[in-house]
């Protein structure tokens, strides 16, 4: 019998910033989502958490409250 030993998958966040109106009525959100979520398994990480600032400008971090909570 083989032992199998449980291994502890690494953990990541997953942040959409949603820039544009058209984001903010859930265009494209969807599918950047699932996108984030393969890429994060494929490199061997679990998912902990999906973020996102709707209406906020991804050119900088002010204004974008998820963002700085998920740095934090």
């Amino acid at each position: 019998m083989v032992k199998k030993t449980a291994q502890k998958m690494k953990r990541c966040y997953s942040y959409t910033p949603v820039s544009t109106k058209e984001q903010t009525l859930g265009y494209s959100l969807d599918a950047q989502e699932e996108y984030l979520r393969k890429e994060a398994e494929h490199k061997g990480y679990q998912v902990a958490e999906v973020s996102s600032d709707e209406g906020a400008s991804g050119k900088n971090t002010t204004g974008r409250e998820a963002f700085q909570e998920m740095i934090h």
